[in-house]
């Protein structure tokens, strides 16, 4: 996408595009206080299309690997990836809620859930490797934990960022302790702020 020059406004701590020919003496580029309100609304709007893809991504991928987890427990050897892959599936599911919710309690599970479930992963994978030596299982375990390293550094940084602009919505509507945000911010049914 292209980057467009930012102002910032001093009441959100946050930056929108300039509306084109006007400043103001205050830096909100000429928008009032209801206008960066609705920008933050449409970017949380936006932010959570992403994460309820990121969450339906992390639960396929997920619930292939516990499958493949559980079949191997039956057949071979207890596979740490059935309790493994259950967390990764969870992270999954609260990026779908929270994406849903957009709230600040579910979008703040979803951004552990991510770090948590693929961090795991990361180090049961690297730790494979340093165990096992034969040819095909080390190149899976390396392409294994450098996927789940990237997708969970890339989705905890969306999930970051989703988790910090619904926080600041919240407290820029002076609801910092999690109660229910401003009905205002109903301005579509798939914008709807809520902190559940």
């Amino acid at each position: 996408f292209p980057r467009r020059e930012r102002y910032t406004t001093e009441s959100t701590s946050r930056s929108f595009p300039p509306m084109d020919g006007f400043e103001d003496e205050d830096g909100n580029g000429g928008y009032t206080d209801g206008d960066i309100e609705t920008m933050q609304i449409e970017e949380i709007a936006r932010l959570a299309k992403r994460v309820w893809y990121a969450g339906l991504f992390v639960v396929i991928v997920s619930a292939l690997f516990w499958v493949w987890a559980v079949y191997n427990t039956f057949t071979q050897y207890l596979d740490s990836g059935v309790l493994l892959f259950l967390v990764t599936i969870a992270s999954g599911v609260a990026g779908m809620v929270a994406s849903k919710k957009k709230g600040v309690c579910v979008s703040k599970a979803y951004f552990w859930l991510i770090l948590i479930g693929h961090a795991a992963a990361t180090i049961i994978y690297a730790g494979a490797v340093i165990l096992r030596h034969d040819t095909p299982w080390l190149v899976y375990c390396i392409i294994a934990s450098s996927g789940w390293s990237v997708t969970g550094i890339y989705f905890g940084q969306r999930a970051y960022i989703f988790q910090k602009r619904i926080e600041q919505l919240a407290n820029d509507q002076g609801d910092p302790d999690n109660a229910l945000l401003s009905p205002k911010n109903n301005l579509h049914d798939d914008m709807a702020v809520d902190v559940h």
